[in-house]
């Protein structure tokens, strides 16, 4: 059997990240389509069955996930099931009327979500600060631990040398916010298998609480719907 080698992943991971980044309509899209279905696609199928179990496991990427939608989706990378578990949180609390705020200091790091909401006078009532995870992924232990004091403080400092005015003036906001009961930090879990979200409450030294709030609708599972039909996604019928 002949075995695929690490240079199968540098282009499809191209690919996938050119495909997230583009419009879903347009040239550069169209293109760069023709190029995951010529290519792409069919060398995530040879990743996935022809590494030894115990080289893929080592690797641990492509990974493929039968989720709530009924497909059986190929995710290449952490980044691009960080990138879906972002947007899933997005589209929850925009439409509950939060309005998302830049946090990233580069295209994949950084805060996963600033969230507020503002009073009818434009003044800030409240700030959700948000961890997303899908699947088994877990807060990062550190040092420092995701989500504690000196972590927020580390991201904020990044995003305030970045040159970005919008992620220096989020910085500046979270960190004039950081022991304010107006600033909730949360971590967001998305069980892409069941399509269900859970919410915890995260402390100041970073440790995860008790969910405080759960969702078991068809919000995930038509998010991933929409992202197959967009081929955002490599979603095969099981």
């Amino acid at each position: 059997m002949t075995r695929p080698t690490s240079s199968l992943l540098v282009p499809v991971a191209v690919l996938a990240v050119g495909l997230s980044l583009f419009p879903e309509t347009g040239e550069a899209r169209s293109v760069l389509g023709r190029l995951w279905d010529r290519f792409a696609e069919p060398s995530v199928e040879i990743l996935a069955k022809a590494v030894p179990p115990k080289t893929a496991a080592a690797m641990r990427w492509p990974q493929s996930r039968s989720a709530a939608n009924g497909r059986v989706i190929a995710f290449v990378s952490s980044h691009q099931k960080g990138t879906l578990g972002d947007r899933l949180t997005a589209l929850r609390l925009t439409g509950q009327g939060y309005e998302k705020l830049p946090s990233k200091y580069n295209s994949l790091h950084g805060i996963d979500g600033v969230f507020v909401r503002r009073t009818p006078k434009g003044d800030i009532a409240e700030i959700r600060l948000v961890e997303n995870k899908v699947d088994s992924a877990m807060l990062n232990p550190g040092p420092p631990a995701q989500m504690s004091d000196a972590w927020i403080r580390q991201s904020c400092q990044k995003m305030l040398n970045t040159g970005d005015a919008g992620a220096a003036d989020t910085a500046r906001l979270v960190l004039a916010h950081l022991d304010s009961p107006r600033l909730r930090r949360e971590l967001w879990h998305h069980d892409l298998s069941t399509g269900k979200t859970t919410v915890r409450s995260v402390d100041h030294s970073g440790q995860p609480q008790n969910i405080n709030q759960r969702w078991g609708d068809r919000l995930v599972a038509n998010e991933l719907n929409r992202q197959c039909e967009a081929a955002r996604l490599v979603c095969q019928t099981p």
